[in-house]
């Protein structure tokens, strides 16, 4: 068609007519667009984190690993579209799951864990309102935001308020910057430009921590007027598509938002406490908002809030209780994860700088996965040839940093790198070593049919996406 189009003299448009896979995973949910029953993982002990399965696919939900073994990649299960271009990159270690649903890991429901909180919350003072407020949400686009903003809304309707929405989500990407500019008054006249200018942002709700840090989101705040509540949580933009080594430095992004808010702003790790209290962390936006209520940044009355959720109709129950988990961070966190570490121990990740291995617990390590792969044999060549650096460096007198780089070297299976004699690892014996383990974690996950794992390259070619 091109072609033909090509050779066309005059003007000419193609247009393609087709639900985006955003929209389609929003249809999924309200149940109005068919649902496949097939779910894909990438397998970290095959992964060797090249991105071929970002770059065949461009689809931000392939989201970085960091392991012992370098920089891999895992599939954020909350975002997938469900499209499966990811497996048409040259890559083995996909895992499907076929006839099986997502478990909700890590969520508290008993009785005895919902009695526990009940008591313990108080109601944050909220001052009537007399004059326009303006609470900005800034996030990323497929996650929620424009939602939050729509329930503000609402929440100000049901509470005989009048707001204004700007919803700013240029080419609505998904994992595009998107933002909601909510204002609220107690009287229309007091509404005037839907765009919240420059310093005149009562509050933020930064569902994101880089676009909570652009230049756009800061130059709304002013310093001791402004309040925040933001999530810390590093999501890759869409460059890591493109650049595997993607990175960024949290700590400046933290400082500048520090520097523009004072300490009038709540940092949480709203992602991990929505995967851990809720088992999904797309229940993260709304925790966010119900931290800023409870803080008394927003200026609206909790049965307001709350019928507006019933209002939106989607996932009632789980936004209701991502909002008050977010008001029970916002009052004590410490209490939070003391819950978090007593009713799901092995549930609960802190997102910390991996550990600093000293060098024979690295080649400790490397060593165990060489001899499960390979044998003892190419296990002892590995530890002489760090041995041999060792030796030479201390003669030397160079400290261990290039007895490290040694031992980091020898790929373990999956690894990134190269040592003779091991370019041949097939792929098979590399989901042979972790199948077990695979096995163990997915049906823990799933209530599954079948599983299928992706063990052979020319498989996937010929048609066989098992």
């Amino acid at each position: 068609m091109s072609s033909a189009f090509h050779e066309y003299p005059d003007v000419s448009v193609i247009l393609y007519d087709q639900a985006c896979a955003t929209e389609r995973r929003r249809l999924r949910k309200r149940g109005k667009w068919t649902d496949p029953d097939k779910r894909t993982f990438i397998n970290a002990a095959v992964c060797e984190g090249c991105g071929d399965c970002g770059t065949a696919s461009n689809c931000m939900s392939i989201e970085p690993l960091e392991t012992d073994l370098g920089r891999k990649r895992k599939i954020n299960q909350s975002s997938c579209n469900k499209d499966y271009s990811c497996v048409e990159g040259f890559c083995p270690s996909f895992v499907t799951v076929h006839g099986g649903k997502l478990r909700k890991l890590g969520a508290p429901r008993d009785a005895v864990a919902a009695s526990a909180w009940t008591a313990t919350l108080p109601l944050p003072s909220i001052p009537a309102l007399t004059r326009a407020f303006s609470v900005l949400v800034g996030g990323i686009g497929g996650t929620g935001v424009v939602t939050i903003g729509q329930t503000l809304a609402m929440a100000a309707h049901v509470q005989g308020y009048f707001s204004s929405n700007l919803d700013v989500t240029g080419m609505a990407q998904k994992y595009g910057a998107v933002g909601s500019h909510v204002r609220i008054a107690p009287r229309p006249e007091l509404l005037h430009a839907t765009r919240i200018a420059a310093g005149e942002a009562d509050a933020m709700i930064g569902c994101d921590l880089i676009v909570a840090a652009t230049d756009e989101s800061i130059s709304c705040l002013a310093l001791g007027k402004s309040q925040a509540v933001v999530c810390t949580d590093l999501v890759p933009t869409a460059e890591f598509a493109r650049n595997p080594d993607w990175n960024i430095d949290q700590a400046a992004l933290v400082a500048r938002l520090r520097g523009a808010l004072g300490d009038k702003a709540l940092l949480l790790e709203g992602q991990r406490l929505a995967l851990a209290l809720m088992g999904d962390p797309i229940a993260a936006n709304m925790l966010m908002l119900g931290a800023a209520w409870q803080l008394g940044q927003i200026p609206l009355q909790l049965e307001a809030i709350e019928r507006a959720i019933e209002l939106n109709g989607v996932a009632i129950t789980m936004n209701k209780e991502a909002f008050t988990w977010g008001r029970r961070a916002a009052h004590d966190l410490n209490a939070v994860e003391r819950f978090l570490k007593a009713k799901n121990p092995a549930q609960v990740i802190s997102i910390v700088p991996r550990l600093h291995r000293s060098v024979d617990d690295i080649v400790k390590h490397r060593s165990a996965h060489l001899v499960q792969h390979t044998g003892e044999a190419l296990a002892a060549r590995y530890r002489a040839f760090v041995e041999r650096v060792r030796l030479a460096e201390s003669a030397a007198g160079h400290g261990d940093a290039d007895t490290r780089r040694g031992a980091q070297l020898p790929p373990a299976p999956g690894g990134q790198g190269r040592m003779g004699g091991l370019a041949p690892l097939q792929p098979s014996r590399l989901h042979g070593v972790a199948r077990a383990r695979i096995r163990r974690r997915l049906q823990a996950a799933f209530s599954c049919r079948r599983l299928a794992l992706c063990e052979d390259q020319s498989r996937e070619q010929e048609g066989d996406q098992g």
